[in-house]
């Protein structure tokens, strides 16, 4: 059994070059408004502050901005990041001159993800500090 030819189909070798189109949406972003979240909801204050901390990375914060997130931010993780070496430093020296080898790596893991949680916040505090605009 054949099927019927349609006369209307073309091959692609009959198809005039010059009539073809192609079409671009447009950007369904384009007319969007930025909503600023609401901070006072649980997931509009992570929000708020996921942005305020992308837009500190990048550098596009005027340099007040810059200098009080660094007498908070900075000055906060510093002295938390000092109290936490001075007690990893008495445990760990005490662990290890009794050779408990257990203790000292529970206290080193313990202070470990609180000293990289400090230290991100460092690193995102000089890149707004030192990125070039």
């Amino acid at each position: 059994m054949t099927e019927p030819s349609s006369p209307k189909y073309q091959f692609p070798g009959d198809i005039d070059r010059t009539q073809l189109r192609t079409e671009q949406q447009l950007d369904p972003m384009i007319n969007r408004k930025m909503i600023m979240p609401n901070p006072l909801d649980p997931m509009g204050n992570i929000e708020t502050e996921g942005r305020g901390l992308q837009n500190l990375a990048q550098g596009r914060m005027p340099t007040w901005v810059i200098m009080m997130s660094w007498a908070t931010f900075g000055l906060g993780n510093f002295l938390f990041c000092g109290f936490l070496l001075q007690t990893l430093i008495p445990e760990a020296t005490i662990a290890l001159a009794q050779q408990n080898y257990d203790r000292f790596w529970l206290t080193l893991l313990s202070v470990l993800p609180q000293l990289l949680f400090s230290g991100l916040i460092w690193i995102v505090l000089c890149r707004a500090t030192w990125r070039r605009r």
